[in-house]
């Protein structure tokens, strides 16, 4: 009889594998312990504390930022993000046309309450842009902008006839990344000559 421990990329997992062996079968014994999670809830409001639409809360790692999960509050502002691991997580709460409301390196260790108050944007920059096909201008295309660190959409535009987008209340000093759903369309190739 073998017995092998080794932990999974779950935290709080481990598993222990047992294996028997005869001449005449294998057989196979997997136990894991339970995990251990957690549920976090609140309101997410804005400061003027009008109804605002399509606010989520996203719960990411520390440094990296990488997206957990996220959650869409209700339109009375209440979420709730269950069967979280138990750890430390960076956790924000992000609206179209809002500046995101981060609670960085929150040590969730059991059910908890988070609210969030989410700010106007305060400045008064503009990022403009051009997106142009091959031949002409792009037009009509949703474009997105998101914050590079939160992944939260903080803007969105429809280019004009001329393919030309617009920004405002942009934050100075923050990273951004431009995007749109749009798929360009493939060429025809052309068969045989």
């Amino acid at each position: 009889m073998k017995r092998i421990h080794f932990r999974s990329r779950a935290r709080g997992c481990r598993h222990s594998l047992i294996l028997w062996s005869s001449s005449a079968a294998l057989c196979l014994s997997v136990s894991t312990a339970q995990a251990q999670l957690a549920t976090i809830k609140g309101t997410v409001q804005t400061q003027t504390g009008e109804k605002a639409e399509n606010l989520t809360v996203r719960v990411l790692r520390p440094r990296s930022h990488a997206l957990v999960t996220f959650k869409a509050a209700e339109d009375s502002g209440e979420y709730k993000v269950e069967r979280l691991l138990l750890g430390k997580y960076d956790i924000v709460a992000c609206g179209l046309a809002y500046k995101p409301d981060l609670h960085p390196g929150i040590n969730v260790q059991a059910d908890m309450t988070i609210d969030f108050l989410l700010g106007d944007p305060t400045s008064d920059n503009t990022i403009q842009g051009l997106l142009q096909g091959p031949q002409e201008a792009i037009q009509e295309v949703v474009v997105f902008l998101r914050h590079s660190a939160t992944g939260c959409v903080v803007a969105q535009a429809i280019t004009d006839k001329e393919g030309q987008y617009e920004f405002k209340g942009v934050e100075a000093g923050e990273k951004y990344d431009i995007f749109t759903n749009k798929v360009a369309p493939k060429e025809k190739k052309k068969r045989g000559s």
